[in-house]
Parts: C-alpha cells; sequence; structure tokens
C-alpha cells in the first residue's frame, strides 16, 4: 500500500496565526498614530517657541539699532513671515501649508498646525515689550479661531 503523509498546517491553525497578527498590526497602527500625532504636536509647540525668540532677538537688535524700527504689523510681515528662516514655517500638519501667518483682522481662522501672529496696535512702532504681539497655536483637527482675548496655546509679548 502506497501512502502518502503530507506535512503541513491545518487550516484552523492558518487562520489563529492570521487572526493573531491582524490582532498585532492593530496595536501597532494605533501606537505608530498616537506617536505621530504626539511628534506633530511637539514640532507645532516648538515652531511656535522658534518664533518667539526671532521676536525677543529682533526686539533686542532694534534697541541696539541693528535692524530698523517698524511698525508692528510690518515686522511681522517683512521679518517674521518673509524671513527665510524654514524652521518656523513646517506646519507639521499640512505639508502644503505653511505654518505662521499674519492677519491684521480681529478674528481670524487657522488651521491645525499653524501660528497665527498677531499685533494688539498694528500701528505702533515693533516694541514687544509694548506691542502686545500674541502667538496663537492651533493644534485641533477642526481649526482654530482666534481673536481679541480667544487665543489657543497662547504666548505673548509682553
Amino acid at each position: 500500500m502506497n501512502t502518502k503523509l503530507f506535512h503541513g498546517f491545518s487550516l484552523v491553525e492558518l487562520l489563529v496565526v492570521i487572526t493573531l497578527l491582524s490582532i498585532i498590526a492593530g496595536l501597532g497602527t494605533v501606537g505608530y498614530q498616537s506617536f505621530i500625532e504626539g511628534s506633530r504636536y511637539k514640532t507645532t509647540s516648538i515652531n511656535r517657541d522658534t518664533v518667539s525668540k526671532k521676536i525677543t532677538n529682533d526686539d533686542m537688535a532694534v534697541k541696539s539699532e541693528m535692524l530698523e524700527s517698524k511698525t508692528c504689523y510690518d515686522y511681522l510681515v517683512d521679518d517674521v513671515i518673509n524671513s527665510q528662516d524654514a524652521d518656523i514655517h513646517d506646519n507639521a500638519y499640512n505639508s502644503n501649508d505653511t505654518a505662521s501667518w499674519v492677519n491684521g483682522h480681529t478674528t481670524n481662522e487657522f488651521d491645525q498646525g499653524q501660528h497665527l501672529i498677531y499685533c494688539a496696535r498694528p500701528g505702533e512702532q515693533f516694541d514687544p515689550m509694548n506691542s502686545a504681539i500674541m502667538i496663537c497655536s492651533c493644534s485641533a483637527k477642526e481649526g482654530c479661531i482666534a481673536g481679541g482675548s480667544i487665543c489657543p496655546n497662547p504666548l505673548s509679548f509682553p
């Protein structure tokens, strides 16, 4: 009698392995998404702090007459938004969008990962200690609204 023995895995064993691998992959995906979201939030926060340091450094430069004095709004547009410092312009959530922008309106809508930088008194000469510059950072998925006393994740001078 000629009997052949087939060695291999049964269908049940294969289904158990596939189920376990699916569970592990699902848990890994959730952990990875949490890691990415935390990294994006941290990057947005670091970018906001970088803008803050630039404004502080420029304040010292204006006081030592190394940088020309401008109105607060002109300073923000010319020296912050249009600067060549790429770190402050990277949006961690959307690579097709910039991170920092200035708007002279009282109420502004801006997207996740963006910073809204504005002067409470835009026509006055740039002086962070007197111009009341606000930096608002948006980390909400649905976007943010800022203006007046509403400013998500605020950083202000003074």
